[in-house]
């Protein structure tokens, strides 16, 4: 018969152990928090010496850091030009920096998005390669590291390499495909005629099987800066096309190919004046998102922007277009990535003040409304782009590009690598709300323009006119459903101003109606 005794020390040795696994749990988890905390760092690095230029476009995670892609000058001749990877440990420290290049010819790397980590911890990235004899002329390359940064082996690929050469090719950016085939996009010049967008396709060895080229219209310059495996195993490809002399007729360009680069259809997806390249990443519905700038308003050749993100499905079909911010000077989106969580995440640069520009950062969700917008420098007075921006496994973001210095600013033009939190602080809380940040919609169709979103006192909305001969009516609903006003819009009148400096901080939701039929709406945030 079991004693008291007994008893008691099989629960003493139960509840021991039961808290010795709350504690194993506790240190655990708390050890799982402390390694994920954010980072912060924004700097600026060179890659070759310091008084020798640098620009970075790409970037990827590794098991102990970040590799960052670029281009530098060379010691012996500025002129020419090399490819430059970098290393930074997790805090930003520069661990080392290896070179790529000769002393004939000029080498990039190709844009944002071309720098790929195979399964067996190999590295592929993608450039261009230009020559200046007989003839200045570029060629495409590609490159295979192990995982010391050793180069394994490098491809070479010619539009033409038969006097007199008279085909110029490019590859703008590089992805790895489902059976790990690799494909490019890029142009083809032919001297003295046009440009057309370059689709090629090789194995993992880098051995060509097939290339396409392709162009929108008549006697238009098309060039190819992005391209996507689509989920019916074809590609997409995010280009840009003008016709030479007609700056108003820069339009971003979607193409989609089946699995053997035949075009399948072409879509125009700018507006009446110039607009910006079609950067392509595929949405986690399998549908293709588009990433570019949509033009409102030219002064000579120079455009004011906002940002424009579409979401097409595989046929071509329009399923929502939205644009955000206001318009700016030289607003250019530069890559766009689809998150794990379904969010996306966007990066370019835009004027500040003339010449000074800066480089921002939008995420957005799922349906493609904004939940933070944020701009960032690191030299005042200066250029600084962001070119490229990939999630981190902390949770936060790490963006690449370069700055430019002019004075006061010092020194030469760098990399600039800025690590941010998983709301695009910069700083340890840079901001405490979770809101939408000052972005405002307009489209030339049927959506409304709200702004200053959020909004302190006065709310400024421009609504299309939908019929003259109907009544309008403007509702607007808090984030419970209740209505907070309603406004009849006067005949012939598209823009009104709302105020709203006594109604409660939150989310509102203003609605178009005509005739009691629905147009459109819009939300925004009142926030003091």
């Amino acid at each position: 018969m079991e004693n008291r005794n007994d008893k008691t020390d099989n629960y003493t040795l139960v509840m021991n152990t039961i808290l010795r696994i709350l504690i194993f749990m506790f240190i655990l988890q708390f050890g799982k928090n402390l390694c994920s905390q954010s980072v912060y760092f924004n700097n600026r690095y060179y890659f070759n010496e310091p008084d020798i230029w640098s620009g970075a476009h790409n970037l990827v995670e590794v098991e102990d850091g970040y590799i960052i892609a670029g281009t530098t000058g060379d010691t012996a001749n500025y002129y020419w030009h090399r490819i430059a990877i970098m290393k930074l440990g997790y805090a930003g420290n520069k661990i080392w920096v290896k070179t790529y290049g000769d002393t004939i010819s000029r080498y990039y790397d190709s844009y944002q998005g071309s720098l790929h980590k195979t399964i067996n911890n190999c590295f592929f990235l993608s450039g261009v390669k230009q020559y200046y004899e007989p003839i200045t002329y570029n060629t495409s390359i590609l490159f295979k590291f192990n995982s010391n940064w050793d180069t394994l082996w490098t491809k070479e690929f010619f539009g033409d390499n038969i006097l007199p050469i008279d085909t110029s090719m490019s590859f703008y950016q590089m992805k790895t495909c489902e059976n790990n085939d690799l494909i490019f996009v890029g142009s083809l010049y032919f001297y003295g005629l046009q440009s057309k967008m370059l689709l090629l396709k090789t194995d993992s060895s880098g051995n060509e099987h097939w290339r396409k080229a392709y162009v929108y219209s008549g006697n238009t310059i098309n060039t190819g800066y992005s391209v996507i495996q689509t989920t019916d195993s074809g590609f997409a490809i995010g280009g840009f096309k003008y016709t030479p002399g007609q700056p108003v007729t820069g339009d971003p360009i979607v193409i989609k190919t089946d699995s053997m680069g035949n075009q399948q259809w072409i879509k125009n997806l700018g507006g009446p004046i110039k607009d910006n390249k079609a950067m392509l990443c595929l949405d986690y519905d399998g549908n293709i998102l588009v990433g570019t700038n949509y033009g409102d308003e030219m002064s000579g050749d120079d455009v004011f922007s906002r940002i424009n993100i579409i979401k097409l499905d595989n046929e071509g079909n329009i399923l929502w277009n939205k644009k955000y911010g206001e318009s700016v000077l030289h607003n250019y989106l530069s890559n766009i990535r689809v998150l794990e969580n379904q969010d996306v995440i966007a990066t370019g640069s835009k004027y500040v003040g003339e010449p000074w520009r800066a480089g921002w950062v939008i995420k957005l969700n799922a349906d493609g409304d904004s939940l933070w917008y944020r701009e960032y420098l690191l030299l005042q007075y200066s250029i600084n782009k962001l070119r490229d921006i990939i999630p981190t496994s902390d949770n936060g973001f790490l963006a690449c590009g370069y700055v430019s210095p002019l004075s006061p600013d010092t020194g030469t033009q760098d990399a600039w690598v800025i690590k941010l939190d998983s709301i695009g602080c910069d700083t340890p809380g840079c901001d405490t709300t979770v809101t939408i940040p000052e972005i405002a919609y307009k489209n030339t169709e049927n959506e409304l323009y709200i702004y200053p979103n959020p909004v302190r006192s006065v709310l400024n909305i421009e609504y299309p006119i939908t019929n003259n001969e109907c009544r309008s009516i403007i509702s607007i609903y808090d984030i419970f459903g209740r209505k907070e006003k309603e406004i009849k819009v006067p005949k012939g009148q598209q823009q009104l101003k709302v105020d709203v400096s006594k109604w409660n901080n939150g989310l509102y939701v203003a609605v178009l109606k005509n005739n009691k039929k629905f147009i459109t709406k819009q939300k925004f945030v009142v926030l003091r």
